[in-house]
């Protein structure tokens, strides 16, 4: 087992991999005699000092997961436990994919039961509430776990739960499937996405019809409707809202949403010459682009011998679209819902897809970019959501999460 607090204290000991730098960051008068660094000194001046606590973190983490790497690699074990206190906080399942761990465990107990524990090691109560102030909820690490150990009981019973995790851990039961063996992706804001941008695609429009918009003022007047367009898709719970299953209500919904944001600026559209221009360009496949790191996951996923398929809320003439960007050949199956007739979140379009590709629930992972339309659906199947978070309007998702496709594949274990 690698104790992370232990390392830490390693990389700020007499000749530890950080202290010269915490040394130039905070000065002289945090070494201590023996050349190390005086933890208490440091302590006080990082305590009640976020940006300074920050730039102590930026100094430290990485020794500290080099090192721990370098533990890893030399124990020479077939499982090795690495305890460390903050793995939700410090970004959860991707800082685990990082660093190549494949499991996390939260062992959980009531904060009043923390709390007093504590204090019967000898913590000021000031420091303990600190402390679980900076931490993730409990609930934030029970969804983030894949195993959860009881704490809430005796020592005995914290014993008899860490040795039947040990036994599953290194007894897995035949059969246990290690990884996954297919993905089904989203594709809005997932593999592609308006060009140059949604932002500055409508301001273009605007030009053209005479308007000067500039693309910070559009995203001014789509706040006012949602953060961004994809929040907004995922907002309706009614199925009579649903706007990718047909034509009509395609263009019922940007209809309202364009005219919301027409209104910010008192701009009338009364004949619908506006949104008919809009429309008529944010339905051009030319108008859309892959993200750059899409074909290269897609050529790794194939590699690896995964099936492929997407699942999206667009409308039909997505299939021609993917096909225009050369991505099609790598989709066992592609299910929309403007030719299913259902969009996400209804289950039955996700089951239609695994039918389709022969996976199975438990074997699939399902890549989005909405934590309810597409990951929380997604995982209530039996699935494993890979929330894909580009630019980072969700750090605290419950869910595994990716800000890029590049990382896909190391949080899947391959």
């Amino acid at each position: 087992m690698i104790d992370a607090d232990s390392v830490a204290h390693d990389v700020l000991a007499p000749g530890g991999t950080a202290v010269e730098a915490v040394v130039t960051r905070f000065g002289p008068s945090v070494r201590a005699p023996d050349m190390g660094i005086n933890r208490a000194v440091l302590g006080a001046l990082v305590f009640a000092d976020p940006a300074a606590r920050r730039d102590l973190e930026a100094l430290t983490h990485p020794a500290i997961r080099a090192e721990i790497a370098r533990r890893t690699a030399a124990a020479g074990a077939p499982l090795v436990v690495i305890d460390a206190a903050l793995l939700v906080e410090t970004g959860g399942r991707s800082t685990m994919a990082e660093r190549g761990m494949d499991a996390l465990v939260v062992v959980a107990a009531e904060p009043a039961q923390q709390v007093a524990r504590a204090l019967e090691r000898g913590t000021p109560l000031e420091r303990v509430e600190a402390v679980m102030a900076a931490q993730a909820t409990p609930a934030q690490r029970m969804a983030a776990a894949d195993y959860v150990i009881d704490n809430r009981g005796s020592p005995e019973e914290l014993e008899a739960g860490v040795e039947t995790l040990w036994s599953l851990l290194t007894n897995p039961a035949p059969g246990t499937p290690s990884r996954v063996k297919g993905i089904l992706f989203d594709v809005g804001d997932t593999l592609l996405a308006p060009h140059p941008s949604f932002l500055e695609l409508f301001a273009l429009v605007m030009r053209e019809q005479g308007f000067s918009v500039t693309p910070a003022e559009v995203e001014e007047a789509l706040q006012t409707v949602g953060r961004s367009v994809s929040e907004v898709i995922g907002q309706g719970d009614n199925p009579d809202e649903r706007w990718s299953t047909s034509e009509e209500k395609s263009r019922r919904f940007w209809r309202r949403l364009y005219g919301a944001m027409l209104a910010h600026w008192g701009i009338a559209d009364g004949d619908g010459a506006i949104f008919n221009a809009l429309y008529a360009r944010f339905t051009r496949p030319d108008s859309y682009r892959l993200f750059p790191d899409v074909m290269p996951a897609l050529e790794a996923c194939r590699e690896a011998g995964l099936v492929l398929g997407i699942v999206s809320n667009f409308e039909s003439w997505l299939e021609d679209m993917l096909a225009g960007l050369g991505v099609a050949g790598f989709f066992a199956c592609v299910v929309i819902s403007g030719k299913e007739g259902i969009e996400k979140p209804d289950p039955e379009i996700f089951r239609r897809a695994l039918e389709r590709s022969g996976l199975e629930p438990a074997e699939t992972a399902f890549v989005g970019d909405h934590p309810r339309v597409d990951i929380a659906a997604a995982r209530e199947l039996g699935m494993t959501g890979v929330l894909i978070d580009r630019w980072d309007r969700y750090p605290d998702a419950d869910s595994l999460r990716i800000r890029t496709l590049a990382d896909l594949l190391p949080a899947l274990g391959y």
